[in-house]
């Protein structure tokens, strides 16, 4: 795609507003000027971000006001993930920052004369200085959080499914710990995902189904490429037949597509096919299946 043009910068006073606005400038041109346009539509498919619209893509940067936070969030978030791994100087967290020192600036308290006024504009200023603070501990309190929960990445297999629960989590608290996230666990939602419907849900390690091939459910079965020992039951709880496969779908399609009938099903784990076969016979060693 060829490059947009840069858009010009308002014309604003040396001061943290201007800052804000040279450091989104300064990412457009690292991503490679993307237009309004793209980037807003790269906002929409996000899942993490309330949509915007084009022109309000174009008047973050090119008005001379200051925008709003979720605005300049998903920008910078899409700007930053179109770098193609340049070195940046700053993360999400930074402009965050730097927009709440632009609201501290442009929120600073006026002497009007009547005490009435001005004892309620240092209250209010006083309430937003404390405000900044406590995001200050938030965003250190929620690092922790993020530093804990890479842990689960040293499980074996890694706990994929809780890594999930957490990224959401993170995300519910507005954008404030993605720079964080990147930094100490790298994966993207769509990644996760990707690697959790790759294990069981269930922590015994197993995927399970209490149904035969007319509702067997695709988003619960073992995904395709992953070892599996499995067992099919009849209404007795008896086995009808226990294998082995790394299309799990494909191979009981075919089974059930040769007159096999099933109501219940169990699928194991393994991590190559040499355990596969191994859990195959101690499965019909343990059901008495031959």
């Amino acid at each position: 795609m060829k490059p947009g043009p840069g858009w010009r910068k308002p014309p604003l006073p040396q001061g943290p507003l201007r800052d804000l606005n040279d450091a989104l400038h300064d990412l457009h041109a690292r991503s490679g000027r993307l237009s309004c346009r793209k980037i807003a539509d790269e906002i929409a498919a996000r899942s993490d971000c309330d949509p915007i619209s084009h022109t309000s893509v174009r008047a973050a940067l090119s008005d001379p006001k200051l925008p709003k936070l979720s605005h300049v969030m998903a920008i910078a978030l899409v700007l930053t993930s179109s770098t193609r791994g340049q070195q940046l100087y700053l993360g999400l967290d930074d402009f965050d920052r730097l927009w709440q020192e632009a609201r501290t600036a442009d929120d600073e308290v006026f002497t009007s004369g009547d005490p009435g006024i001005d004892a309620a504009a240092r209250t209010t200023q006083s309430l937003h200085t404390q405000r900044l603070a406590l995001m200050e501990q938030q965003k250190a309190a929620q690092r922790e959080f993020i530093r804990r929960a890479a842990a689960l990445l040293n499980s074996r297999p890694p706990d994929w499914w809780r890594l999930l629960e957490a990224y959401d989590q993170v995300m519910s608290w507005n954008f404030r710990g993605f720079s964080d996230w990147r930094e100490l666990i790298g994966h993207d939602r769509r990644t996760l995902l990707r690697f959790a419907q790759t294990t069981p849900r269930n922590t015994d390690g197993m995927w399970r189904g209490d149904t035969g091939w007319d509702r067997l459910d695709s988003s619960v079965l073992p995904a395709r490429g992953i070892h599996v020992a499995y067992a099919l039951f009849d209404g007795a709880g008896k086995p009808v037949h226990v294998g082995m496969t790394y299309h799990f779908r494909t191979h009981v399609k075919r089974l059930h597509n040769g007159g096999l009938t099933w109501t219940t099903w169990q699928a194991w784990l393994c991590g190559d096919r040499e355990e596969a076969l191994a859990k195959r016979r101690e499965m019909a060693a343990r059901y008495g299946y031959r």
